[in-house]
């Protein structure tokens, strides 16, 4: 999804989040973006930092939890969240978080498992339905649903 939606797009600042090793990152950067790549686990940040040689100076790695701690106001072209666990909650504010990291004219790209594929790993304690999908972020946007694109 990523390459479909941003291969097009100009490059600037991107937020990469729950960045894992760093794939998604590392394509940007290797196309011209300035990357913020966020995780919490400091094991794949430190896999990501090994790979990303060629991207030297382009991306900066941050161990943090975007839920917890908001990135900054409207300093980035784009925001990418592919498969990130974002659990609904009152007030949406990690979800509004992300989404006010996104410059005016930026591009937000969220992608989720769909209900029906997690539907079938569902574990006892957590319910696929807990998560944000495009719909419902589509919804606080005040977006009509054909405005969205979704890929499976």
């Amino acid at each position: 999804m990523l390459v479909a939606e941003a291969g097009d797009l100009s490059p600037g600042q991107a937020l990469d989040v729950g960045c894992g090793e760093g794939a998604d990152a590392l394509w940007l950067a290797r196309r011209g973006w300035r990357v913020t790549a966020v995780d919490v686990s400091e094991v794949a940040l430190r896999r990501a930092a090994a790979a990303a040689a060629d991207a030297s100076g382009r991306v900066a790695w941050a161990r943090d939890d975007l839920t917890t701690t908001p990135p900054p106001v409207r300093a980035f072209d784009l925001v990418s969240i592919h498969y990130f666990p974002l659990r609904r909650e009152p007030g949406h504010s990690a979800l509004y978080g992300l989404l006010d990291a996104v410059t005016p004219g930026g591009t937000l790209l969220f992608a989720t498992h769909s209900l029906s594929d997690l539907a079938a790993h569902r574990s006892v304690d957590s319910d696929p339905a807990d998560y944000y999908q495009p719909d419902d972020i589509a919804q606080l946007l005040g977006l009509e649903p054909e405005r969205v694109t979704f890929h499976d």
